[in-house]
């Protein structure tokens, strides 16, 4: 047996313990819980709302049967699971997130968190999860115990992120040819995504997609190739012109919407619509 830790740890006691005596004080013991799969203990107090101590014992529930595994106990992306997924798990003590109809950068609405739940993101380990109205809801309130952010800050309204109608519904042809156009004369999208004309940009490699550091979620990526990529967040012409118009949160994809006309956005999404692979 080696004796040199127990004596080691001996020495530390006695001195804790002298430490203690010498102040003249009761021994007092406090044991303080931070196991993070302990269940909510208080309501949400939010900018604009309070959310109910029963919807966050709701949604902690419904988290950790189907979501620890990857994003961690405590919401940090490091669940069992999530070791070695590429893209990893979403850190949600960051407060960031890509995939939302707000400007690149802003708190999501409940909508937007709700629509990646359930549908899931493409070319990722990100499933699509069947869960009922209550049950759904329940857990986007819960994410928000994660992250100080949406104690002091609130998601734009719906009014500050309307969008225009699609008015290429009757002329798709049309949108393709005008998208292609704005792609690579007017947006210069081939800048980091690849070139599919002749008139590719001054770049080593133009029909290749660009590498980025996405510095937010510490992980470099590729700017999708629409032709081999899956479209994480859809790839149905509504799809394409959310992430297109609001951009990607915590990557150097930008919020087009007020940069061009809506118009010219949706005719971007039918392009790149035009791009993607069937399912």
């Amino acid at each position: 047996m080696k004796l040199a830790p127990v004596v080691s740890a001996a020495m530390f006691v006695a001195a804790v313990a002298a430490g203690w005596i010498s102040t003249g004080q009761p021994l007092r013991l406090h044991w303080t819980s931070t196991d993070p799969s302990s269940p909510p203990t208080a309501a949400l107090a939010l900018p604009d709302r309070v959310i109910a101590l029963d919807t966050l014992r709701a949604g902690f529930v419904t988290y950790q049967r189907h979501c620890a595994g990857c994003h961690g106990e405590a919401g940090d992306g490091r669940g069992p699971s999530g070791i070695g997924l590429s893209p990893p798990p979403r850190n949600f003590t960051r407060g960031a997130f890509k995939f939302a109809a707000v400007p690149a950068g802003s708190l999501p609405r409940d909508e937007d968190l709700a629509r990646t739940i359930r549908h899931g993101l493409a070319g990722t380990a990100m499933p699509a999860w069947s869960l009922g109205e209550r049950e759904l809801d329940a857990v986007v309130q819960y994410l928000k115990t994660f992250s100080p952010r949406w104690r002091r800050e609130t998601a734009p309204s719906a009014s500050e992120v309307a969008t225009a109608p699609d008015p290429w519904r009757d002329d798709p042809a049309g949108a393709v040819r005008e998208g292609e156009r704005i792609y690579h004369r007017e947006a210069l999208c081939a800048t980091c995504h690849p070139a599919y004309t002749a008139d590719a940009p001054a770049r080593p490699e133009p029909r290749a997609p660009v590498a980025h550091l996405e510095a937010a979620y510490g992980t470099w990526v590729l700017s999708p190739d629409f032709r081999r990529h899956p479209m994480r967040a859809g790839r149905s012409v509504d799809d394409l012109h959310r992430a297109i118009a609001f951009g990607l949160g915590g990557t150097p994809m930008p919020t087009w919407q007020g940069a061009l006309p809506d118009r010219s956005l949706w005719a971007l999404a039918y392009y790149v619509r035009s791009l993607t692979p069937s399912p």
